[in-house]
């Protein structure tokens, strides 16, 4: 996805400081904020109404689940760019958090410099899940053992996973974007992934690819 501007942003998240404090950081650091909220209601309302390139969404809100307001959002206006900022750290609740359609997710830890990097991956069409969660990640015992994916796929999900956009992947691998498609869908497809961001957690999960 091609941006010709500044990147506008709405922000839901129920804790008042904390959002006005998003507010103020990615104001000060380029981005327009295009207003922000403290429920799902109010939190779709805006969306609808200011149409942003990315949504920063808390998961917890007073009315509904913030993955709930997610697909609603998505279902609706599809090309707008969703950044999950949570505190969650199980490894069962991030995969339901990405299946969600979540393009990236970001820990509360997480610092400005890091805040910042997120949108600009997001924005500009990459993939995101914070290090810190990365790790939760790992293979686990009830997991299937990793070799149901390709070398191919495995390469082209692991730098999904870097963060890089499918034309960036192509260029590197010298693949057409479509053919680079492709291997995530058809990765997505053996995994049981719901979006690309679900289909690097179950690639991680399962030990396909390195965390």
């Amino acid at each position: 996805m091609a941006y010709t501007g500044p990147t506008r942003v709405a922000i839901v998240e129920d804790h008042p400081l904390l959002r006005d404090g998003l507010a103020l950081l990615l104001g000060h650091s380029g981005y327009i904020v295009v207003g922000t909220a403290g429920t799902a209601a109010e939190g779709f309302d805006l969306v609808v109404a200011e149409r942003p390139d990315v949504l920063v969404l808390g998961l917890v809100l007073a009315d509904q689940p913030g993955t709930s307001l997610a697909r609603r959002v998505l279902a609706v206006l599809p090309q707008t760019r969703l950044l999950i900022y949570t505190g969650v750290q199980r490894a069962d609740e991030l995969e339901s958090v990405l299946a969600c359609g979540a393009h990236g997710v970001l820990s509360k830890s997480a610092g400005p410099a890091e805040l910042r990097e997120a949108l600009r991956t997001v924005a500009a069409g990459g993939t995101h899940i914070d290090d810190r969660l990365r790790t939760r990640l790992t293979p686990s015992a009830d997991q299937a053992p990793a070799g149901r994916l390709s070398k191919r796929e495995r390469e082209v999900v692991a730098l999904l996973a870097s963060g890089l956009t499918l034309e960036q992947i192509g260029g590197m691998l010298e693949l057409s974007t479509e053919t680079v498609r492709t291997h995530v869908r058809n990765a997505g497809r053996r995994l049981g992934g719901r979006t690309r961001a679900h289909t690097i957690a179950l690639a991680l999960r399962g030990g396909e690819v390195e965390a």
